[in-house]
């Protein structure tokens, strides 16, 4: 009758024997081990039959744990986590030429590091063979406090990430089945999108222009405010994509611009080389008040203009940060009388983009300006829902 098998990392039978050498006497401990190219002999030594036992364990132990992708014989989630944070390559800022479609920006390498601390925190030692979808569920519940939905979003984040470390555990055959796919978290209800519509700029445009010639004590702001805004209705880019521009993206003659970055706001500003979802540069259509706009931002300079000049520099020529533009804005609004409808800030106007488009040429259409991968994300979170359905009564009437 055959032997059976031997399991992956499994020892097989084990023989001793008492050797004398140089009238020293010492216990050998044979075996053979499965790994994944096949059989490996095992050998120790020890002064005790015990010993030499103890010791071939110990060599099997660690042959396994060179063997495991996770470098465990028993990988727990910690395990995973870590694994799967080795296993990713993160973008230069720097680097305008992108080859590595896999790669991961810096502030999502950082968010997936502080997912994987909170998850670490508690499940790190449960081991992915106990893995189960409650126990995986009851685990990312108790990030988020499910009467109020505070906390949803960290609960979101860290599946997402729970999810793609374990998909790599089953990838590297560590686990059969991946239980993070099937958990289902609930959601925070999804906001009412308010988007300014044309009577709406129309008087911000006077709030701005009435702001830059009133005298009022203080320093009085700069037009790169009202400049950046019809860089942001031109195109639908963010307001770090817009102070991200340099001369050599401007063609005013053409009238275009590629957008090929944006500015990271944080202890330090500094211009990353590609935008925050698009790996690729995007060369835009301006309209005229763009053009116009670009053309009064540069007549305002007073440092040496260069093609790699920011559009929009601060005194010193260097990229404005994203939240001198937001504070200016909002300063200049509460000082006004007249009052916006919502909360504008400059996200407001990549929401007036969607949802101008979505209501003149479709929401594909809406999706693309923004540069989003598909149109959920478009309807969601940028495009003011109409109270009034659209008059259909020449097509229905004649049922």
């Amino acid at each position: 009758m055959a032997r059976p098998k031997l399991e992956l990392g499994a020892l097989g039978e084990i023989s001793t024997r008492l050797n004398e050498k140089s009238r020293k006497k010492y216990w050998t401990a044979e075996s053979s081990m499965r790994v994944a190219t096949g059989k490996k002999r095992l050998s120790a030594r020890g002064a005790t039959r015990a010993a030499a036992l103890a010791a071939l364990h110990k060599k099997a132990e660690r042959l396994r744990n060179d063997e495991a992708p996770l470098k465990s014989s028993v990988p727990t989630v910690r395990d995973a986590l870590n694994f799967y944070l080795d296993t990713l390559s993160v973008l230069d800022p720097q680097d305008e030429d992108i080859r590595d479609v896999n790669a991961v920006r810096q502030q999502t390498y950082k968010q997936y590091k502080n997912d994987a601390a909170n998850l670490s925190r508690i499940m790190g030692n449960i081991k992915l063979k106990d893995l189960t979808v409650p126990l995986v569920q009851k685990q990312l519940e108790s990030l988020m406090d499910r009467t109020t939905g505070q906390g949803a979003t960290r609960a979101h984040q860290a599946k997402g990430t729970l999810g793609r470390a374990l998909g790599e555990a089953v990838r590297m055959g560590e686990m059969s089945t991946n239980p993070v796919l099937s958990v289902k978290l609930p959601r925070k209800g999804v906001r009412v999108v308010e988007a300014l519509d044309q009577e709406d700029l129309k008087v911000l445009r006077e709030i701005l222009e009435a702001r830059f010639v009133e005298k009022k004590p203080g320093p009085k702001p700069s037009r790169r405010v009202l400049h950046t805004i019809e860089l942001m209705l031109s195109t639908g880019c963010r307001i770090g994509e817009v102070l991200a521009i340099r001369w050599q993206d401007v063609d005013l003659d053409a009238k275009t611009v590629v957008i090929a970055g944006t500015v990271i706001d944080r202890a330090t500003i500094y211009r990353q080389g590609y935008t925050k979802t698009d790996r690729f540069h995007s060369r835009m259509t301006l309209t005229d008040r763009a053009v116009d706009a670009l053309k009064e931002a540069r007549s305002l300079i007073k440092t040496p203009i260069t093609p790699k000049s920011p559009v929009f520099p601060t005194r010193s020529g260097r990229f404005s940060a994203p939240s001198t533009v937001r504070g200016s804005l909002r300063r200049i609004l509460d000082s006004s009388t007249v009052k916006l409808p919502g909360h504008v800030t400059p996200h407001a106007f990549r929401r007036a983009v969607a949802t101008a488009l979505a209501d003149s040429v479709g929401v594909e259409a809406a999706a693309e300006q923004l540069r989003h991968k598909s149109t959920r994300t478009t309807l969601e979170h940028y495009i003011r829902r109409s109270e009034m359905a659209k008059d259909r009564t020449s097509i229905l009437g004649e049922l």
